[in-house]
């Protein structure tokens, strides 16, 4: 159940510090709903690797106000996504079926079309689901989406990418060249060098096929980037407490 709490909790502007890659940390004043519902759909499409290790790629289309995610399912997080959109569409297509789905939401969900089931057999025919989505940006007060706003969107589909092992993420048309989480931490460490020596150079180690670590020099004090599922936890969260205690006591 959706409350009014929860709404009018995710229309606050919150400040806070982001690093872009390579730029210099940076203050960014984010509305928490909008991120939340672009990280929903984003995160779903994620999760779709754990139930089906075929999915092979994560499309980001062009226009800003746009989102396709090859692979993704709704779940409550994509429901919430469809309220607060003007307009809001499914498709999926299935290979041993032979059909593609497809239907739209508008206005917040208070018009509905009747939804369309049509043969898509052939030899061409690809397994996929593909949402996309126009924000209601009035529902957050705004009137367009802000560079900060793109920004961390931006970095969240990065984020995916150095995350999520054996998919292909493209932003935008263009593949994010990022192999890994390995490669992904490099990001964050652009003086660093392949010499294991460099006090620059990220320690990186794989605890398990559910946990990776890295560790790295950081000039400013401490600071964190942590994940759960591709989901980033912007607080401090308890196994990087756990870890760099281990570490430096």
């Amino acid at each position: 159940m959706v409350t009014k709490r929860m709404l009018k909790k995710e229309v606050r502007i919150v400040p806070g510090l982001l690093k872009i890659f390579d730029e210099i940390l940076k203050e960014v004043r984010i509305v928490p709903g909008l991120l939340k519902i672009f990280d929903e759909i984003l995160v779903n499409a994620a999760d779709n690797k754990r139930r089906d290790p075929q999915m092979s790629t994560i499309l980001h289309i062009k226009a800003l106000n746009f989102w396709d995610f090859p692979g993704g399912r709704n779940g409550f997080g994509a429901k919430l996504c469809n309220i607060f959109s003007t307009e809001f569409s499914v498709e999926t297509c299935s290979k041993q079926s032979g059909l593609r789905f497809f239907q739209c939401w508008r206005d917040n969900m208070n018009e509905v079309d009747e939804p369309v089931i049509e043969d898509a057999s052939g030899s061409e025919t690809i397994d996929y689901t593909c949402v996309t989505f126009k924000p209601d940006l009035s529902k957050f007060k705004l009137t367009s989406l802000d560079s900060n706003t793109v920004d961390v969107m931006i970095r969240r589909v990065v984020d995916v990418a150095g995350t999520l092992d054996g998919v292909n993420v493209f932003l935008n048309g263009t593949k994010v060249e990022v192999s890994g989480f390995e490669d992904y931490v490099k990001l964050f460490a652009p003086n660093s060098s392949e010499n294991d020596d460099d006090s620059n150079s990220p320690y990186y180690v794989t605890v398990n096929d559910r946990w990776q670590i890295a560790v790295a020099r950081s000039d400013i004090g401490f600071q964190q980037i942590s994940f759960v599922n591709n989901i980033n936890t912007l607080k401090v969260f308890l196994p990087v407490f756990l870890e760099t205690h281990s570490v430096f006591f």
